[in-house]
């Protein structure tokens, strides 16, 4: 980051209260995670960055996908700040299906 400042470039970060102020005294625009945050994102960055996504220049590092009965796994991961990426969690189809005691409800 401190690299693509000291470039010229403009920095757009995510980051909890804790880092936040450490990443705007350096230069970073900053936003918080939570709801709205990809909204926010989008208005601090401008439709130059919807465009380089859509021309696959900007992509998301996948480290691992989870099935969601692993969430505990992934989880641990997380919270290991060492994910060597993002983390995802995978819903079977038969897992979105709404749940009537303890049996899928009827198609």
């Amino acid at each position: 980051m401190r690299f693509a400042l000291h470039r010229g470039a403009r920095v757009i970060a995510t980051a909890g209260p804790r880092r936040a102020a450490a990443l705007e005294e350096i230069g970073a625009q900053v936003t918080g995670y939570g709801n709205g945050m990809a909204e926010r994102v989008a208005a601090l960055a401008g439709d130059g960055v919807a465009r380089l996504a859509g021309e696959g220049v900007l992509t998301v590092s996948v480290a691992r996908s989870y099935p969601l009965d692993q969430i505990h796994e992934a989880a641990e991961l997380s919270q290991s700040r060492r994910p060597g990426g993002k983390l995802t969690l995978v819903c079977a189809r038969n897992q979105m299906e709404p749940q009537t005691a303890g049996r899928p409800a009827p198609a």
